[in-house]
């Protein structure tokens, strides 16, 4: 009797079991797993691009994020140009099969990392920090050049700040006793260490980048340098009329991370860092 009362049991759970799989509802696309989606040097089409939508959707897949990247060896015969006319197509070709497909289609602002590209003009490249120190003999008429040592920086670097610290711990901004990268400065008594800040360029290029995103790394701080960089993928949508027919429901920023770089500054960071007492560059 027992065994056949756990029989019948055993079935009823199996059955409402197999009643809840089957009452499960669908899975909307924001609900499924996305993934990034390499275009290697764009080398991409109509056809293809179908296909692999098919196959990603078949996986379970509810998003993708469009990130291209450099190419294969060998394969620069199929490479399209970053926001070319052919490449908007290809976006758009993209963005129609994820819809019948039922993926979300996103895409990256860049090529490679971090952004940039031909459109960043050296004023807008990324900038870094330069320190310089110099130790001086104070009680005399001192005039000193502040060039900045790295030859690569001459023709960028600007000098943002010089800071004079005396042995007792008392500091003084001298910026304003500088013409023509030199300092004029009738010192007090006493030994004085001075730090001049300057603001370089990092000369860093797009890493990795797909064909037509080559270039500087922009300044990510920067309103004017970032509103320039955006103006490009403008002037892309609108000259090929794909923004009326595609929708983005995320656009990713890859990214503001520097490769190789410590220092990541801005003129505008000078005035946001400074404190009431200047003893920002005494650490």
């Amino acid at each position: 009797m027992m065994k056949k009362q756990t029989l019948i049991a055993c079935c009823l759970l199996l059955a409402g079991g197999s009643m809840q799989a089957q009452q499960w509802p669908d899975t909307p696309a924001e609900a499924r797993p996305a993934t990034r989606w390499w275009w290697l040097g764009n080398a991409v089409d109509e056809k293809n691009l179908t296909y692999n939508l098919e196959e990603y959707a078949r996986a379970g897949l509810g998003g993708l994020e469009i990130t291209p990247i450099y190419g294969v060896q060998g394969n620069d015969a199929n490479e399209i140009p970053f926001l070319s006319p052919r490449w908007m197509e290809m976006l758009k070709h993209t963005q129609t099969e994820g819809k019948r497909t039922g993926l979300e289609i996103d895409m990256n602002t860049g090529t490679g990392w971090p952004f940039g590209g031909p459109e960043v003009s050296i004023k807008d490249a990324a900038s870094k920090a330069i320190f310089q120190t110099y130790d001086v003999e104070g009680g005399k008429e001192i005039v000193l050049d502040l060039a900045v040592n790295d030859e690569k920086q001459r023709p960028h670097a600007i000098l943002s700040r010089v800071m004079g610290y005396a042995e007792n711990g008392s500091c003084i901004d001298l910026t304003a006793r500088v013409k023509h990268n030199k300092l004029h400065w009738k010192a007090s008594a006493g030994k004085w260490k001075l730090i001049a800040l300057y603001v370089g360029k990092t000369l860093q290029k797009v890493k990795r980048a797909a064909p037509g995103g080559e270039g500087y790394v922009m300044n990510h701080l920067s309103k004017s340098a970032v509103n320039n960089y955006l103006s490009r993928f403008d002037r892309a949508f609108k000259s090929n009329g794909v923004a009326i027919h595609i929708h983005f429901s995320m656009i990713p920023t890859k990214s503001i991370r520097r490769i190789g770089q410590k220092t990541f500054w801005n003129n505008s960071t000078v005035a946001a860092v400074i404190n009431s007492n200047n003893s920002y560059l005494s650490s």
